[in-house]
């Protein structure tokens, strides 16, 4: 069994994570199966949690796409069916979230049973209780979520694009997450590209509560998933932090530069706290 350990060194802090299997969920989403190659491609111990393991052949390249080869199939709106996935986890990267379809008034409207509310809101709570409760763990371990930015302005239900309170049920799960005592990374994307964008073309640039002025406001999946993975690569840099993050035209950020970002992530008084 692999043992799925990294040691980083930045800003001469050396950040190790935490012994044992990494779990992904949403893994065959647009951004979640980027999210679970990258991590895989570290040579560790990664589960991805998915919905349906044909889906995930062709997206994950696997070949049983069983638990042999860390595939689990689970429903996150299910709290039974996250137990076995999450046991011994040494951390939780949830990419999960609800994923809305136009209708034929032009409406963006969710399938039943797969609304923010049950996705975003109570699905991400089974996520987190699932992890804190797991058997066979080392620790609290580290959990980083995919959540969106723009969550402090309410929305708008009469907005031609109203998507359901999808970003007050993602902002109050990050409250709790934060509240929840585990160490957490919030990653809050201004807009994910739809284009298929490789990483490392743009230059990242982070911000909070709505202060990243970028135009357009996108940032490529694959970039978010390079965050993701450095947030899990270096515990001790991105426990705590919850940022806007967006891309723009300039130097493209390289994965070396990975732990700057999440350096520049940190507010004021978070910068001047010392590493551990």
């Amino acid at each position: 069994m692999q043992v799925f350990t990294f040691v980083v060194v930045l800003l001469g802090v050396v950040a190790e994570a935490a012994p044992g299997p990494v779990v992904v969920t949403g893994a065959t989403g647009r951004t979640g199966f980027q999210v679970y190659n990258l991590m895989k491609s570290k040579g560790g111990e990664v589960r991805a949690l998915v919905r349906n393991a044909t889906k995930a052949r062709d997206l994950l390249k696997c070949v049983k796409c069983d638990e042999s080869e860390g595939i689990f199939e689970g429903d996150i709106t299910k709290p039974e069916t996250l137990k076995a996935v999450m046991a011994g986890a040494s951390a939780l990267m949830i990419a999960t979230s609800a994923a809305p379809h136009m209708d034929d008034k032009g409406h963006l409207v969710f399938s039943k049973g797969a609304e923010p509310v049950d996705i975003d809101w109570h699905g991400a709570q089974n996520q987190l209780t699932a992890f804190a409760e797991r058997s066979g763990a080392a620790g609290k371990g580290q959990i980083a979520l995919i959540s969106t930015a723009g969550t402090e302005t309410p929305e708008d239900p009469k907005a031609k694009y109203f998507m359901d309170y999808i970003g007050f049920y993602k902002l109050n799960f990050e409250a709790e997450l934060m509240s929840s005592g585990i160490p957490f990374t919030i990653i809050k994307p201004c807009g994910l590209d739809y284009s298929g964008t490789d990483p490392g073309q743009k230059e990242l640039v982070t911000g909070h509560d709505g202060s990243i002025d970028v135009n357009p406001p996108a940032i490529a999946r694959a970039d978010v998933a390079r965050l993701m993975v450095a947030a899990i690569e270096m515990p001790a840099m991105s426990a705590g932090l919850r940022f806007d993050v967006c891309s723009k035209d300039g130097t493209p950020t390289t994965d070396a530069q990975l732990g700057a970002v999440l350096q520049k992530a940190k507010l004021p008084w978070q910068s001047q706290q010392q590493l551990v």
